[in-house]
């Protein structure tokens, strides 16, 4: 009974082939988020089989329809070759279990089998040659398939329902007991169309392979690559704030902030201590008021902000009066004076201009001036006071 058979592995595999990518695309929607809620649970029933969420629609399903077709060709040609020896049993009931096991067997083999070819072709796509591409390819040659496990039962029963009930219904039990369910050993299923089975199965193999770089190749060309920012080959350069953030308390309306002049004066040097004089101009119409310390900061020869400690207060060359109330007529100049101690065995000038203020919280001008102030030095710092004559008074 050759169409007995045949109705029963052609509705086995179709059955298998169906539920494998039913399986296959709700395990893509649940990797892509669209059930979250029970995306754990369905993992789990679902699992994994064809890798193709990354590429175009089209090429998705032309991908599954591919993978379907050889699921079913593989299907098909293990049951031909399995199914008339598990058919082959005289008594009804083991043979029913006979079938149901070995197109359950069948089940788990042609997933495996299909989901090899998928991994090899994706593999291939992305193939770059080393020990590693070794690694991966006997990785997914290895990869489990849980889906016959765990799925294979359905088209088994489909299958062995189907071989059963037709089997009844064409064969005396006379005869199925002689023959175990086939009319002579000549009539086992379709043997003139197995090479054109084997044939599509290679057909479908050859596709699968050449879907993927290709499907591949039109998903690169749909989401192009972005290019990468190249950094810049230049150190980004952050030099001192042009205000101060700490701002003096004490300021007021009337005190010098516009229309002045800061600028470096003169220096002097003495067995390893240093002083700078620092000098202020009223270039405005109006007089204006000095009342405490101005504001200093550093940056270095490259222009970055230095991290050094002023300190307010005299040093070994300079002496700090405090503040004193300074009326800076027009055209009239007040000075302050800095004082440090050079770092033993620190030749390089580190400092490489100055940032000059009236007082905290006023517009910083920079002048550059080389110093040999470094990082985390303290430099102490007087008071506004009046331009010293020659004589120091």
């Amino acid at each position: 009974m050759r169409a007995t058979s045949g109705v029963g592995i052609a509705a086995a595999s179709l059955i298998g082939s169906i539920a494998w990518l039913a399986s296959s695309a709700i395990s893509a929607m649940v990797s892509t988020g669209s059930y979250s809620s029970i995306g754990r649970v369905l993992s789990v029933a679902f699992p994994p089989i064809l890798q193709v969420t990354s590429y175009p629609i089209m090429w998705v399903i032309m991908i599954h329809i591919l993978a379907g077709i050889l699921f079913a060709g593989i299907a098909v040609l293990l049951l031909r070759l399995l199914l008339p020896g598990a058919a082959s049993m005289s008594d009804a009931g083991r043979r029913r279990v006979s079938i149901f096991v070995t197109i359950w067997l069948v089940m788990i083999l042609a997933s495996y089998l299909s989901s090899a070819v998928s991994d090899l072709a994706l593999l291939v796509s992305h193939w770059v040659p080393g020990f590693s591409a070794l690694m991966e390819v006997g990785a997914a040659l290895a990869r489990p398939t849980p889906w016959g496990v765990i799925w294979g039962w359905l088209p088994a029963l489909v299958g062995m329902m189907t071989l059963m009930r037709i089997t009844s219904e064409r064969s005396t039990p006379s005869r199925e007991a002689q023959t175990g369910g086939y009319d002579t050993p000549q009539a086992t299923p379709g043997r003139k169309t197995t090479p054109m089975i084997v044939g599509l199965v290679v057909v479908a193999a050859t596709a699968v392979a050449i879907a993927y770089p290709l499907a591949d190749q039109a998903s690169r060309a749909a989401n192009p690559a972005q290019p990468i920012p190249v950094p810049s080959t230049d150190p980004t350069v952050i030099g001192s704030p042009t205000i101060s953030y700490a701002v003096d308390p004490n300021v007021q309306p009337d005190w010098c902030s516009q229309d002045v002049l800061l600028e470096p004066g003169s220096q002097d040097a003495a067995t390893g201590h240093r002083f700078q004089t620092i000098t202020i101009t009223n270039t405005g119409a109006a007089s204006c008021v000095l009342e405490g310390y101005p504001d200093v900061a550093f940056d270095d020869g490259g222009g970055n902000a230095m991290d050094v400690l002023m300190v307010r207060g005299g040093s070994f060359l300079t002496d700090d009066p405090g503040p004193t109330r300074i009326i800076l007529d027009p055209g009239a100049s007040a000075e302050a004076y800095l004082g440090w101690s050079a770092i033993a065995g620190q030749s390089e000038l580190s400092a490489g201009t100055i940032l000059l203020a009236p007082y905290a919280g006023a517009q910083r001008q920079p002048t550059p001036l080389p110093l040999d102030i470094n990082n985390g030095q303290p430099v102490a710092m007087t008071a506004w006071g009046p331009v010293r004559t020659a004589n120091g008074n």
